[in-house]
């Protein structure tokens, strides 16, 4: 799910049910918009590391760090 503002965030989380991010990754464009995204359990939560398109998507593209 890509998130661009905070707004967007809100109202994913008033739509989706609780349970409804478990499997799902997250990439919002700041940190600013992905704070509402707490209250969803996403698989994982990215955030750009600068707020625009292409670092979005370039987060996206990212996997999970090693363990």
């Amino acid at each position: 799910v890509l998130i661009h503002s905070g707004r967007a965030a809100e109202a994913l989380c008033a739509a989706c049910p609780r349970e409804g991010g478990r499997d799902r990754i997250a990439v919002a464009i700041s940190g600013q918009a992905a704070a509402p995204l707490s209250a969803l359990p996403f698989a994982d939560l990215r955030i750009a590391a600068s707020p625009d398109e292409a670092s979005l998507l370039a987060a996206l593209g990212k996997g999970p760090p090693p363990v």
